[in-house]
């Protein structure tokens, strides 16, 4: 099966630097086949007969035993990734696919998770959480908001990595063939 692998926090301000190179050596002495980078911001997909869980937890412990990097990986298969293009809940709202994010988790949070968050407050940015992902509209961009990756970590209190919605379509597309 088509796997997508997203690392989060690589190659971000310099910081935990990966090259897609190495990245792909990696994956390769993992078993993994037929690997496609998508940019240089930590996203794979890997043709593989490991699950979902069994691949974040090989990625991780490759990348920290070969790389020494301590990174957070998370996976979908093509079918997760085709239920969150077809959720879009913000969909109507999103007009600029660059400014509409999907943070993925690796579980979803309890339902009340971002309930003490007043969404006037930050607006005409708005969030959905759809059950392990986290739809974000950006409606000036991401430079300018407050709504960073680690502010929802910190509301969520676990591991987040978001990617623009070209990006989730993009990887929707790879893990289909």
């Amino acid at each position: 099966m088509k796997l997508a692998l997203l690392l989060r926090g690589i190659n971000v301000g310099g910081n935990n630097k990966i090259a897609m190179s190495d990245l792909k050596a990696l994956l390769a002495e993992l078993g993994y086949e037929d690997i496609k980078t998508i940019l240089n911001s930590g996203n794979a997909v890997v043709e593989t007969t490991d699950s979902a869980a069994k691949a974040e937890s090989r990625v991780c412990e490759a990348i920290a035993s070969t790389l020494k990097l301590k990174i957070e990986v998370m996976a979908r298969t093509h079918k997760e990734l085709a239920a969150v293009v077809k959720a879009d809940p913000l969909g109507k709202l999103a007009t600029n696919p660059s400014h509409y994010a999907v943070a993925f988790l690796r579980k979803a949070p309890p339902k009340n998770a971002l309930d003490s968050l007043d969404p006037e407050a930050y607006a005409p940015e708005c969030w959905k959480l759809v059950g392990r992902e986290l739809f974000i509209w950006y409606a000036n961009g991401q430079a300018k908001t407050k709504l960073v990756g680690t502010f929802w970590e910190k509301q969520l209190k676990m591991a987040a990595t978001a990617r623009n919605w070209n990006t989730v379509v993009k990887l929707r597309d790879l893990t289909a063939h």
